[in-house]
């Protein structure tokens, strides 16, 4: 018994470890994100109104750029309550679909579809399977009902449809890593070493260490992910800047230009 409830307390640790590491990592990005949306913001409702009168009084030719910064900027002024309600009927519609099955379901899918943060919830995924499973059949459950368990530790539907039929498959007498060859949902790396696991009659220690490989495989995406994101960001907010620069500078150099 102590022996499962250390095994527990270490795979629960892990778990939260790697939650925790993921969201630290995106902690830096929505905060760059954020802000980015609060100057765009403050320079569409306050500064770009403030240029426009002032163009619009010098009657000066204002180049494309400009305009539509402009265009942009009157259309958020004048219709701002529209944008709210519009973002508001979206969190609503959000927190409805997701209350039901089948609306989570579609969110989770195009989570997992993402190129990148699919990739990596896909391996939390596997992560949490091998490890839970482990430990449910270190504990001595039957292998059926621990795949019946384990189904609910899943988020991913068709990799949850997949625990449940596997369940079915070796409840009928079969084996769990037959059921795993057929089923693309299961990475090649589980399958062999769960056959391994059956074969020599260590399959917690086989799922354990596909735990240990994929938890390690999610902890480095989640690092490279932070370092990629890092300079992406810098890029797209460097573009930003610069393109509200151009668009206020292109007038005033056209002026001086007429002047002199």
């Amino acid at each position: 018994l102590d022996v499962i409830l250390n095994r527990l307390a270490d795979t629960l640790e892990a778990q939260r470890e790697l939650k925790s590491s993921f969201r630290s990592a995106m902690i830096y990005p929505a905060i760059v994100f954020v802000a980015m949306v609060i100057v765009l913001v403050i320079m569409i409702v306050f500064v770009v109104p403030r240029l426009a009168a002032m163009y619009a009084s010098l009657n000066v030719e204002l180049p494309t750029i400009t305009k539509g910064m402009i265009a942009m900027s009157d259309f958020v002024s004048g219709y701002w309550y529209i944008l709210l309600l519009l973002i508001g009927f979206a969190v609503v519609g959000f927190r409805i679909v997701s209350q039901s099955e089948t609306g989570r379901d579609y969110i989770t899918r195009l989570v997992f579809a993402l190129p990148v943060f699919g990739r990596i919830n896909r391996q939390k995924e596997i992560t949490e399977f091998a490890g839970t499973l482990s430990l449910l059949v270190a504990s001595a459950i039957p292998i059926v009902e621990a795949l019946t368990i384990v189904s609910k530790v899943v988020q991913e539907p068709v990799f949850r449809r997949g625990i449940l039929e596997s369940a079915k498959y070796v409840e009928r007498g079969n084996s769990l890593s037959e059921y795993m060859k057929s089923n693309k949902a299961f990475p090649p790396l589980l399958v062999s070493m769960a056959s391994v696991g059956e074969e020599t009659g260590q399959l917690d220690a086989a799922l354990q260490r596909v735990a240990d490989y994929f938890a390690g495989e999610t902890a480095r995406s989640v690092k490279g992910l932070s370092s990629a994101l890092e300079p992406i960001i810098l890029i797209i907010l460097g573009g930003m800047v610069g393109l509200l620069i151009v668009s206020i500078i292109t007038p005033i150099y056209k002026i001086t230009n007429s002047i002199s």
